[in-house]
This record gives structure tokens, sequence and C-alpha cells, in this order.
């Protein structure tokens, strides 16, 4: 950074890496999370001042955003993502991650939409089959949650990942779950899950 203070992709790459340590087993607590995403934002911001339309740096920006409490304007953000790149292969991210936000905010319908989407692009993936069995279960389809979680019990055995499966280990291990975003991670994605079936413990 030193050498190229103003190049795009070293702000890239930075941005990449503070949101690299917040996912990965580094021991953060959720305050410290936050705080290596909101670092990442200025970094993603500066690519997107080069590079307006990049559209993988603009959702990154966009996530980061929701993590740190953004709401309403992350959705307009994601919708742009979409449209910018229609057939990119990490479409099935961008559209989870949009349903995601919607389901934060309480908008089921919404929700279901974009989570339907991401499962059908990329059905192995468990994330879309959990938000849609919490979404499902707000939504009193019992039949349709049951279904989702079973399928996402199902990906995630088969991803042989053991930080999924009931609600404490749900609350325990969910990036999702920031400070901003606490109490609608509890009010709208675990009373979800927990009307769709997922144990307590």
């Amino acid at each position: 950074m030193a050498v190229a203070p103003r190049n795009p992709f070293l702000h890239y790459v930075k941005g990449q890496l503070l949101r690299a340590v917040t996912e990965g087993p580094f021991g953060l607590d959720a305050a410290a999370r936050v705080a290596r995403i909101a670092d990442a934002i200025p970094e993603f911001e500066i690519v997107l001042a080069a590079n307006p339309n990049a559209a993988g740096v603009l959702s990154h920006l966009a996530w980061c955003k929701f993590d740190t409490g953004g709401g309403d304007e992350v959705i307009p953000l994601m919708e742009k993502v979409i449209r910018l790149s229609p057939r990119d292969p990490s479409l099935y991210l961008w559209q989870l991650r949009l349903g995601v936000v919607h389901l934060y905010r309480g908008r089921l319908d919404e929700a279901i939409l974009w989570l339907e989407r991401a499962r059908r692009a990329n059905p192995s993936l468990p994330w879309p089959h959990a938000n849609l069995a919490a979404a499902y279960g707000l939504k009193g389809d019992a039949d349709r949650a049951t279904a989702e979680l079973a399928e996402a019990n199902e990906a995630f055995r088969r991803r042989t990942d053991n930080r999924w499966g009931t609600i404490a280990l749900v609350r325990k291990n969910a990036f999702f779950d920031t400070p901003a975003l606490h109490e609608r991670f509890e009010e709208f994605y675990i009373t979800g899950l927990r009307k769709a079936g997922l144990p307590e413990e």
C-alpha cells in the first residue's frame, strides 16, 4: 500500500483480507469482527470510485454495510449487483444475500423469492435451505419449513460441517449475528428456525 497507495487492486485485496479474518478461525469476538468489516468498507469504496460497475466489489460493500447495521440502503445495492452481472457465477450468492437482507427486515415474501432463486441456482449449498426454513417457519408454512430444514441438515452433513443443527450451535457460529444485527437475528432467523423445528440443543 505504501508503494502504490491509490492502486484499486491493493485496496480490494486489503478489503478482502479484512473480511476473511471475520469468517476464519481467528477467535474474534463479535465486536472485533464488526470492526474489521467496518474497516473493509472504505477499501471497497476506493475500488468502486475507480470502477463503479465492479459487481463483485459492490456485493462485498453491500454485505459489509449489512453486517454493520445497514438495512434499506443495502437492498438497492444488491439489486444493482444482480442487474450488472445477471449471469455471474456468484449470482446464487448475491441472491442469497439479498434474501437474507429481506428476511432480516421481516419482508418474508421478498426473502422467499430471492432465497428460492439462490436454492435453485445452487441446491447443494446449505444456507439458502436454512434461511428458507426460517422464512417458511415465520410464515406458518410448516410443510415447506420442515422440508427446507431437512435439506439444510443434509447439506451441512455432506459438508461435514458440525457448526449447525441446533439453535445453540447456530447462535454460537452464525456469521449473520453481529451486534448491529443481533435483535433481528433472534427475531427472524432464530424464531423462524425454531418454528421450522430446529431443536434447541
